[in-house]
């Protein structure tokens, strides 16, 4: 055993490539099925997603560009969303921090045993 020599009147059939549809031409048979809706979490996500659709708008016409205007818009806005939700969250952790912090402090002091003077009766009678 060992390498099998090239055996050159066998041939492969040629792969047939799959044909892409562009975007502008669905076919009409075909219903619009929309994909399952993902809602971006992050500022970058966002940026990606208005670029991804903004490449799919091609005419340059006053409705096209009125719409690339908007979507922009919301997207800057998405994001300074984005950003005001992490800033609340990490205001609400660090709050949490100082509030559970106190409570610790309480707790502790309630718990701290003071010194005590034992009276004994010898005492009282030496007084």
């Amino acid at each position: 055993m060992g390498v099998i020599p090239l055996n050159s009147r066998r041939v492969l059939q040629p792969v047939a490539q799959a044909q892409k549809t562009s975007p502008d031409k669905i076919p009409s048979n075909q219903p619009f099925s929309p994909p399952p809706l993902r809602i971006p979490k992050a500022p970058w996500a966002v940026s990606h997603t208005t670029r991804s659709v903004l490449s799919l708008l091609h005419r340059d016409t006053p409705n096209s560009q009125h719409l690339k205007w908007l979507l922009t818009s919301l997207s800057e806005g998405y994001k300074e969303t984005i950003a005001d939700k992490v800033l609340g969250e990490e205001a609400h952790r660090q709050y949490g921090e100082l509030v559970g912090g106190q409570k610790n402090k309480k707790i502790a002091d309630r718990r701290k045993l003071t010194q005590a003077t034992v009276v004994t009766s010898a005492m009282i009678i030496d007084l």
